[in-house]
């Protein structure tokens, strides 16, 4: 069987380049391209001549461990030893992750595994590059979850229970404190509070719809506690936005309950990011 020592050489390079770039993202560390290309190199170059050494198991391992500090060391700034293990911890488990992974590829198409005076080896005709789709394909898979991993903690920072009484009726539901949301009410001068129609339908009485589909086809007439109001969305687009005014809101952010006096818009919509939830809280409710 040929072996083209700069496939290989490359192969490498790319893949210790995509482990170092999945390390940084699982710990939010950045880095500079050059340093994580000179580590992948350093790696690749080890990893291609190691063999050529007639070396026991534990002097490979002891390399392999120490070449993987090396790399950590060259890609990343870590000003103290927590996170310096926490990322050559991660990296370990990152190399471990994705050499399990092209395991099962190679076994998979019928290889097998042996183990020479070199270390181990496979005996199978894969494609060209297999394992690098291989490693390519688990980085992306890896780097989603990761990224709604911290989008979820992110998101529940700013998520707070919200309780709306109007008309005697009661409902409950979660809410996400968006910065973004400006909205106020041009009668009261109140702030806007904008919630799916779903989450509020306990309290939506059916003489309070009627009130409003009369409001609605009747311009002269009114209705005390509802009204309509021009919001603009994210496309630039003018829209009339439902809204009133609740008997009582009561939300509970970092352990504390508070009444604030919002007006209430009903959307039509569902809002969800990394978490759903139900409601666009004000940020002056906070304040």
């Amino acid at each position: 069987m040929e072996i083209y020592v700069e496939y290989v050489l490359l192969d490498n390079i790319v893949i210790n380049f995509l482990i170092l770039e999945i390390t940084g993202k699982i710990l939010h560390q950045q880095s500079r391209f050059i340093f994580k290309a000179i580590s992948s190199l350093l790696g690749a170059i080890v990893a291609v001549t190691l063999p050529f050494f007639s070396l026991v198991f534990g002097y490979q391992l002891l390399i392999k461990l120490l070449l993987g500090i090396f790399m950590v060391l060259i890609a990343y700034k870590m000003k103290t030893i927590k996170k310096f293990l926490a990322t050559f911890l991660t990296f370990l488990s990152m190399t471990f992750l994705m050499g399990g992974a092209s395991v099962c590829i190679l076994l998979a198409m019928g290889g097998k595994i042996y183990q020479s005076t070199s270390g181990f080896g496979y005996d199978a005709i894969l494609p060209l590059g297999a394992v690098l789709a291989v490693v390519a394909v688990y980085v992306r898979l890896i780097s989603a979850i990761a990224g709604y991993i911290y989008r979820r903690r992110d998101c529940l920072q700013f998520m707070a229970k919200v309780k709306v009484e109007f008309r005697g009726k009661t409902c409950e539901f979660e809410g996400f404190i968006d910065s973004g949301n400006r909205l106020f009410d041009t009668q009261t001068g109140l702030p806007v509070m904008i919630v799916s129609y779903k989450a509020l339908k306990p309290v939506l009485v059916r003489e309070f719809l009627v009130a409003l589909m009369k409001v609605n086809t009747n311009p002269n007439k009114k209705l005390k506690t509802a009204h309509y109001i021009q919001f603009t969305t994210l496309a630039g687009e003018a829209r009339p936005m439902l809204v009133f005014e609740p008997d009582l809101v009561e939300y509970e952010y970092n352990g504390k309950k508070v009444i604030s006096k919002v007006m209430i818009g009903v959307s039509y919509s569902e809002f969800a990011d990394a978490k759903h939830y139900d409601a666009l809280l004000h940020p002056s409710m906070i304040v």
